[in-house]
């Protein structure tokens, strides 16, 4: 009993604590493309590059796939960036338009979340 109660909790906890990556994909001819591919961190060179300023790692950073307008957006939220509302991008690396505050808030209330591709989301 005592074996059994220790081994549920350790995978309790082991599938609790993965602040890791996540990936929205599934292994096999199900799998789910990002952007296009299959790895997009690794794989879109431009998200490469601005994920050069994240500090901190995958506990203070994110990478957060939405759906708004019919269309994949890439959010790098990163725990040294000031602004919350430049940091969205089309999946070839266009900027959206968000520094009018109606703009973003209505990218606020009409994305939909589909997945956090690299770390720990720190903006609501």
């Amino acid at each position: 009993m005592n074996r059994i109660f220790i081994t549920s909790i350790i995978a309790l906890v082991l599938m609790c604590c993965n602040g890791e990556s996540v990936s929205p994909r599934e292994e096999g001819d199900g799998a789910v493309l990002v952007c296009g591919k299959k790895d997009p961190i690794n794989e879109i060179g431009w998200l490469k590059n601005e994920m050069k300023a994240f500090q901190g790692g995958p506990l203070l950073n994110a990478v957060v796939l939405y759906s708004y307008q019919n269309k994949e957006v890439l959010e790098l939220q990163g725990s040294v960036f000031n602004s919350t509302n430049i940091h969205q991008y089309y999946c070839d690396g266009k900027k959206l338009d968000l520094l009018d505050p109606a703009k973003y808030e209505d990218f606020k209330q009409k994305r939909i979340e589909k997945s956090v591709l690299y770390g720990t989301k720190v903006w609501n």
